[in-house]
């Protein structure tokens, strides 16, 4: 008999000790009681496809009405699915009724991630949580910045532990949330951690009841994507029908050697709509401790902002990863049209008799400013440099050769024609044409 009481508390200890290494999923069990009839009791249990997990039994009386209660229960790591049942009933007696509320649900283990099940009926509501600790995808991937929002599914009792430097209870504001969306830097500030100070590479995360918890999840802590100098800097397209407009972003420091790319990503700011993402694996030394990247394409003239980050792989990351939705917009910037080149209507005067040449066109233009004016002159159609002394056809291989600057910066006048038919053209510095 003596042995046999030695084997059994072997046993339980067994169970302890799994329980407290192995169990990555559990349910959390919430039994409010919200009034009392006649022999009025609950009875809930859990099974999985591996076996028996757990069971509650409550009396509603007039003494435990509105009491809540609160039951933990692991399930085997292997299993594929849950079965939950209900059985919440009271038995008629003068003025109380008979109530029978029974209830069963089947959770597949690919649909265990949801918020908590709901059972209500013959005194009783049951709330069964889900408790596992989901990592954030992004995080895991790329670490975690202190002012960047890392999203802790499904849970309870929360916490943290960075390095191995012991767990601490997440503050009041976050814990008991089944889900938190949070900025580590805000949880460690309100936990009382001086983040000037902070030396840790790593901080993992737990999530379970009254001291019992499932799985971890650790995370590298890297350091936040480099601070943006704003306004972004833009350059207008080229000419006021082109579209090669740019902008330039800097930096307040260079990317680290964790850091192995920045990605950028271009919204239209009048809907918000994806333009376009790119992504560099170094940016410009400006000097003065700045860096910057240019947009590695031509745009339209039009209103952008942006959104980027650093990460610690290649490839760019796709503009629908959730990542994004926890970044800042830059502020609206405006990539501007050039200013239209406009050749005013021509003045011209015929040659005073036959074969003097004597005749002249006089031309205007207006554009960008500090851009010069170049004309063209063709006639019938063919172009023409003048010798010195008279007007001929330009044989050159060069056609920019045949584009004469204007004598004063936005007039010029063209001297020494004969009758003819002529047209006139002009370009400014840039080779935008009049149109």
């Amino acid at each position: 008999m003596k042995n046999k009481i030695i084997y059994i508390l072997i046993f339980v200890l067994n169970i302890t000790v799994s329980h407290g290494q192995d169990d990555d999923y559990a349910y959390l069990i919430e039994t409010l009681i919200t009034g009392a009839l006649h022999a009025n009791n609950n009875s809930m249990s859990i099974s999985t496809d591996k076996g028996f997990v757990g069971s509650t039994n409550y009396a509603a009386t007039t003494s435990t009405s509105g009491n809540t209660y609160y039951d933990f229960f692991y399930l085997q790591d292997t299993f594929t699915k849950a079965t939950i049942k209900v059985n919440n009933y009271a038995i008629r007696l003068s003025a109380f009724p008979d109530c029978d509320y029974m209830r069963e649900l089947e959770v597949e283990r690919a649909d265990f991630g949801e918020v908590f099940r709901v059972f209500s009926g013959c005194s009783f509501r049951q709330r069964v949580y889900t408790l596992h600790t989901y990592p954030d995808t992004d995080a895991l991937n790329n670490g975690i910045c202190l002012t960047k929002d890392i999203r802790l599914e499904y849970g309870y009792d929360w916490q943290f532990e960075l390095d191995s430097r012991g767990w601490v209870d997440f503050p009041a504001e976050y814990n008991q949330k089944i889900i938190n969306v949070l900025k580590v830097g805000d949880l460690l500030q309100k936990s009382g951690i001086n983040l000037a100070t902070l030396n840790a590479t790593t901080i993992k995360f737990r999530t379970g009841y009254n001291g019992k918890f499932t799985n971890i999840v650790p995370y590298s802590l890297i350091d936040c994507s480099p601070k943006l100098k704003e306004p972004i800097a833009t350059k207008k397209t080229n000419c006021n029908y082109s579209k090669d407009g740019s902008f330039k972003m800097v930096f307040e420091r260079d990317l680290r050697p964790d850091e192995k790319e920045m990605v950028i990503t271009l919204y239209d700011a009048n809907n918000d709509a994806v333009f376009a993402q790119y992504a560099s694996s170094s940016l410009v030394n400006e000097g003065g401790g700045h860096y910057s990247y240019t947009w590695s394409s031509d745009l339209d003239a039009g209103n952008y902002k942006v959104k980027y980050q650093t990460h610690n792989a290649t490839g760019g990351i796709s503009d629908t990863d959730n990542s994004w939705d926890s970044l800042e917009f830059s502020q609206i910037f405006i990539i501007d049209k050039a200013s239209k080149l406009i050749l005013a209507n021509p003045t011209l005067a015929p040659e005073t008799c036959f074969q003097e040449n004597d005749g002249f066109i006089n031309i205007s233009a207006t554009g960008e400013s500090g851009r010069t004016f170049f004309y063209q002159l063709k006639e019938n159609s063919v172009p023409q440099v003048f010798n010195g002394t008279n007007w001929t056809t330009f044989t050159g291989s060069n056609m920019d050769d045949s584009w004469i600057p204007f004598t004063n910066s936005n007039n010029s006048k063209i001297n020494t024609l004969g009758k003819g038919n002529y047209s006139v053209q002009v370009r400014d510095s840039k080779k935008c044409y009049s149109r």
